[in-house]
């Protein structure tokens, strides 16, 4: 999942990037940087399923199915 295809996801689902990397214990501006990555590393789409309270590679499964 590239950063462009997770930030519209979460937009979609009306999740705050600030609020993620609040949970995260990183700050917005990082957060936000590593959004730019073509790929999200899996760890950290990991801790976003955790944050978000859903199964590990829902966020994957969700982008191949839209």
């Amino acid at each position: 999942m590239s950063g462009k295809e997770l930030r519209e996801l979460l937009a979609s689902k009306g999740i705050l990037q600030k609020d993620i990397a609040r949970q995260l214990n990183i700050t917005p501006g990082g957060f936000s940087q590593q959004l730019r990555a073509k790929d999200i590393k899996t760890g950290l789409l990991e801790s976003i399923c955790k944050v978000l309270n859903v199964q590990n590679g829902f966020l994957l499964w969700r982008h191949r199915i839209s």
